[in-house]
């Protein structure tokens, strides 16, 4: 009997220390996997940390780019005038013609035709003057009416001789309907007067002759072998030879019979017996 009890107790102590070993294994194996666990959270937050000073200047420049589109559009509506304001823009071609010179011959416009919001309102321009003129009035309205877009031009002598040009002008301004609440209201931009030489191309010039004095020759002689001439210029007689230059006029040469003489790009020969 003893015996058995024997290998009970036996028993009983490996059942013991086999729990007192798994429960340690488990405990262990439980305390390994907490830690894993914070060490990966751990990891984590500080990879969140490395990442938030990125995520605050990606934030920051999404903040720059949405002030800058927001400048952007407020420029946009402010340049952009109402359908009721197109008379202050005929105001200021006006006083852009006074300001180059010329005639602002006729301005007219129609109602805007619409497409939503956005409506365009043909004008057409008629101004009269000289080419640097009419050049300066087209540059000058580019730099002030910036809504103005042209879609013809023509510019035509209005003279014979083409030192007065007519410009025939049809253009496009932008209108818009309504505005956003918080968008700049249109104001008209300062007159910006541009002046620039400009050859005219279509001025004829026609020279001019000037009328020669009255001419003479009273004598011709033959001094030393060279030959000189009495020659009577508006009734005042100058003795004479080639390559002078006597009242506005250079004596060409002296021959038997005659002087040639000239005045820019007229050459005339007068003779003795003339």
């Amino acid at each position: 009997m003893a015996k058995p009890r024997r290998q009970l107790a036996i028993a009983a102590v490996v059942l013991h220390y086999v729990l007192a070993i798994g429960l340690g294994t488990w405990y262990n194996l439980g305390v390994h996997s907490e830690r894993l666990s914070a060490s990966a959270e751990v990891d984590r937050y500080q990879a969140e940390l490395a990442r938030a000073g990125a995520i605050q200047a990606d934030l920051a420049q999404a903040r720059i780019e949405e002030d800058g589109l927001a400048a952007q559009r407020h420029e946009l509506y402010r340049r952009v005038p109402d359908p009721q304001t197109v008379p202050v823009i005929v105001g200021q071609l006006e006083a852009i013609s006074a300001a180059v010179g010329g005639r602002l011959v006729d301005v007219s416009y129609a109602p805007p035709a619409w497409s939503g919001r956005r409506g365009e309102t043909e004008i057409s321009v008629v101004f009269q003057g000289s080419l640097a003129e009419v050049h300066g009035f087209f540059a000058s309205v580019n730099a002030t009416v910036t809504s103005l877009r042209w879609n013809s031009l023509e510019v035509v002598p209005a003279d014979a001789r083409g030192r007065t040009v007519i410009l025939y002008a049809d253009a496009i301004i932008d209108v818009i309907a309504s505005r956003p609440d918080g968008v700049a209201a249109w104001g008209p931009e300062p007159v910006r007067i541009v002046r620039e030489d400009v050859r005219n191309v279509f001025e004829v010039r026609v020279p001019v002759d000037e009328p020669l004095p009255a001419l003479a020759v009273h004598g011709l002689l033959l001094q030393g072998g060279r030959r000189l001439a009495l020659l009577g210029v508006d009734g005042v007689t100058h003795l004479v030879q080639p390559g002078q230059t006597v009242g506005g006029l250079t004596v060409v040469d002296v021959t038997g019979d005659s002087v040639v003489v000239r005045r820019g790009q007229r050459t005339i020969e007068v003779r003795l017996d003339d």
